[in-house]
């Protein structure tokens, strides 16, 4: 008898052990999920569970929370704690050391923290990005690439590439991209452009930013040797969770034409910028990303020349950072060079690679 108890005592620490080495979730319902705390951002808990994956929780709808090992915690203050979370009553939680010798939290002052509670609403992040706790960078980029050839009684070839870079921390954002086109059928050119773009925004409040920005573009089917565009202007980051991205660009630009055979021009402009792009979760076996972008110039002239550049469409992951493309660009423009046309049209279907 004895060694049966002393087994089904094991067997029962064991038990104890296996449930205390999981993060834990109580919502305010009761309800108690176990697994692995991800990242709080934007008032979403993203929590992993061994049945069902990441699952997003609203913030709003938690009591308290645990975890068995050291998170990463941004407080309102701007402490930044390396520590333990332990359940406390409802909308709190304790901070506590993981084991002995555990470097809990590094904050501005450097205070002792131990067994104090902090309420939910005190906790602006969990396991933040660089670009969330200010401390370090991240760096984010894409590219795209599509291409068809056709031989036989024709012969078509054309290929697109796009690419980005884009580095980012809390107060400020690098962006450096480009595109190109080529295109000829039966062995003439019939397609030829490039562009070089590149950004850099200074935020001075967690959504508002001041931003200097250039571009470069080659084309020459619509006699544009090289049109150039350098600006400035305040911009406004709506949105920049995980799920969505938007922000919004306005200020002056300087917008200078060379052309290969009509004349030169330079004119004073209103530009603007939008990109967007949003993951739609509601479908989590087909993680659809839709995006657009759009550049666009006004000038300020009564009779101001007018730049639209637009690329639309959704990015499909496939593996290990690959997705699936399809894309369409529009190009207008309202006073184009004598004998083209106003407008461009594009649809790409292509793979790409991402990474963040």
């Amino acid at each position: 008898m004895r060694a049966i108890r002393t087994l089904m005592a094991c067997m029962l620490l064991l038990g104890i052990a296996n449930f205390t080495y999981a993060d834990q979730v109580i919502l305010k319902n009761g309800d108690i999920i176990s697994g692995k705390v991800i990242t709080k951002s934007g008032g979403i808990l993203t929590f992993n569970t061994s049945y069902a994956g990441d699952i997003k929780i609203n913030w709003k709808d938690i009591s308290t929370l645990s975890t068995d090992k050291p998170v990463a915690t941004l407080l309102e203050d701007n402490s930044y704690l390396n520590t333990s979370l332990l359940p406390a009553e409802r909308g709190s939680v304790r901070v506590t050391l993981h084991e002995p010798g555990d470097n809990r939290y590094i904050d501005k002052d450097h205070e002792a923290i131990e067994n104090q509670s902090y309420g939910l609403n005190d906790i602006l992040y969990i396991n933040p990005k660089p670009e969330e706790s200010g401390r370090g960078y991240r760096y984010s980029g894409r590219a795209n690439f599509a291409f068809n050839n056709t031989s036989g009684n024709s012969s078509n070839e054309q290929w697109h590439l796009d690419a980005e870079l884009q580095k980012r921390a809390k107060a400020y954002r690098y962006t450096l991209g480009g595109e190109g086109n080529r295109s000829s059928d039966n062995h003439v050119r019939s397609v030829s452009n490039s562009r070089l773009y590149a950004s850099y925004d200074s935020f001075y409040t967690k959504t508002d930013f001041l931003y200097v920005h250039g571009a470069l573009e080659n084309d020459r089917f619509k006699d544009v040797q090289l049109r150039s565009v350098a600006g400035a202007g305040y911009g406004y980051q709506v949105y920049e969770t995980e799920t969505t991205k938007l922000s919004l660009k306005g200020g002056p630009d300087l917008v200078s034409v060379n052309r290969y055979v009509a004349e030169s021009e330079n004119f004073a402009a209103l530009g603007w910028h939008i990109d967007f792009n949003h993951k739609l979760t509601r479908f989590p076996s087909f993680p659809v990303e839709i995006f657009h972008v759009q550049d666009g110039y006004r000038g300020f002239d009564s009779d101001g020349d007018i730049l639209l550049k637009t690329r639309t469409g959704m990015r499909i992951p496939l593996r290990q950072g690959f997705v699936a493309t399809a894309q369409y660009n529009f190009d207008w423009e309202k006073n184009p060079a004598p004998g083209r046309r106003n407008s461009d049209r594009q649809v790409l279907l292509g793979i790409g690679y991402m990474f963040q």
